[in-house]
């Protein structure tokens, strides 16, 4: 491969901010919002931040919450060295369910997955209703979704949900007065059914409910909160709640992948004027990388979003990216494993995250053939006590790899999807597919390397080919 990749493992500590994250670490303000592209150090102040806070006030209780288990361990090792006993960090969910647990008596199971979409179907067929979510099964998805809305924006009325705004849900399928009471009667169809069990949107929503009966000694003095714009409405208020003393938000509307919206005032919090902070300098990746990202993001509605924010390119530069074709899937992973034992030959201390925007099956496929040659790899998706800092190789989908980064990206099977949505659909899916790819592509610090083979994936039709090189 012949590219020099200078590694960097400076611990927390040894990383010296610029000015303007020096800033908001040392703001003392009850409700902050941190905005920021990928790489301008959001994570990292947020982790200066509460560290601060811990060791200031020993007596306080300091959290740090995210939303992917991947996140939470990188975050957990980095604060671990330092022990100090009021500071955890935890996902979102696990936060949530803890406290649903301490204020609810009984069991439940935990319905996720084709559970909950068979449940869903079940709610659309006890609807007798001559209706096209009724009667046409690609809606299932959009229904399983719009559930989700319901409960993520503390909806508990059939009148709240016909005033409610649907801004961020996409305008794919056009939803009228007629079809919002349809929906409902889907919605309770499957709380009905669910009964006592629960979803991950219920603890919030459930919460919020009996907010009057959360006990003090579960409140929280400061409260950190790392890639809030995928948070639900319901989950941001929640923690308004339980915040004694201060909260701090970081977001980028620019890797939004979840169908959230609500504006901050509505969630409570006041973060206008200088409670409000804007990092535009990305200072992980170099210039030739954020570049191509950037001309794939262009193309996203998310854009026009007041709160996006333009990235500036950086001045670090390096390689350009490079797009790799191959005929069919065994040349593909035949590639993939040369180019990992080039990097480990070269540079034994890289970091190299090979990123799928699927899951289970490509790990596996992949995994299994890296065993069979000999070459360690982590899973860092689910895992506990991972370190997606040490050397090595480190497998993630898209969504579990943000706010994680890599020396080099891998990013594999960078085909089209087996199933194309509906021309109705079509439009809101690629935004969300531009921003999941935005979100690989912004991973890498050194090198980028997009792998292809058959059906390629027509987003790479839109970057500027003018940024990349093709091997």
């Amino acid at each position: 491969m012949n590219h020099t990749i200078v590694t960097d493992n400076r611990a927390e500590d040894d990383i010296i901010l610029t000015p303007q994250q020096q800033q908001i670490v040392d703001n003392d303000s009850e409700e902050q919002l941190v905005r920021g592209i990928a790489g301008s150090g959001k994570t990292l102040v947020l982790l200066k931040k509460a560290k601060k806070k811990a060791l200031k006030n020993a007596d306080d209780t300091v959290m740090i919450l995210t939303y992917a288990t991947s996140l939470t361990n990188a975050s957990q090792i980095t604060m671990r060295r330092y022990g100090l006993g009021n500071l955890d960090v935890r996902t979102v969910h696990a936060w949530t369910m803890k406290l649903y647990g301490q204020i609810f008596s009984g069991s439940y199971r935990l319905i996720k997955g084709s559970d909950q979409t068979n449940l869903v179907k079940r709610a659309i067929s006890l609807t007798k209703i001559d209706h096209r979510f009724v009667k046409d099964e690609s809606y299932v998805e959009f229904l399983q979704k719009e559930i989700s809305f319901i409960k993520g924006m503390e909806i508990r009325t059939m009148s709240e949900y016909a005033a409610v705004s649907r801004r961020g849900r996409g305008a794919s399928t056009r939803v009228t007065a007629t079809d919002r009471e349809v929906i409902y009667e889907i919605f309770w169809n499957y709380e009905n059914l669910k009964g006592k069990n629960r979803d991950f949107d219920d603890f919030a929503y459930k919460l919020l409910n009996v907010k009057d009966r959360i006990p003090e000694t579960a409140k929280l003095d400061h409260v950190f909160v790392d890639e809030a714009q995928d948070l639900q409405l319901s989950q941001i208020r929640l923690l308004k709640k339980c915040v004694r003393k201060t909260i701090t938000i970081a977001a980028d509307k620019g890797q939004k992948i979840y169908d959230t919206a609500f504006s901050w005032r509505e969630a409570g919090l006041n973060i206008q004027g200088g409670r409000t902070k804007i990092l535009k300098d990305s200072h992980r990746s170099t210039r030739q990388i954020i570049e191509l990202a950037v001309s794939l993001q262009q193309n996203d509605s998310i854009t026009q979003d007041e709160e996006y924010v333009v990235p500036v390119l950086p001045e670090r530069t390096g390689y350009k990216p490079v797009l790799r074709r191959f005929d069919d899937k065994v040349r593909h992973d035949e590639a993939v494993l040369t180019m990992i034992n080039e990097i480990l030959k070269e540079s034994p201390a890289a970091t190299i995250g090979i990123l799928s925007r699927w899951s289970h099956g490509r790990v596996h496929r992949l995994g299994g053939k890296l065993s069979r040659k000999g070459i360690p790899y982590t899973d860092v998706r689910e895992k506990q006590d991972v370190d997606p800092f040490s050397p090595g190789v480190k497998f993630s989908t898209f969504h579990s790899a943000k706010g994680l980064e890599f020396d080099v990206v891998l990013i594999v099977d960078l085909i089209d999807p087996t199933i194309l949505p509906t021309e109705e659909d079509a439009s809101e899916y690629w935004d969300n597919e531009r921003r999941l790819l935005y979100v690989a592509m912004t991973r890498a610090k050194s090198l980028l390397y997009m792998l292809s083979y058959e059906t390629e994936n027509r987003l790479l039709l839109e970057m500027d080919s003018k940024l990349y090189d093709i091997h």
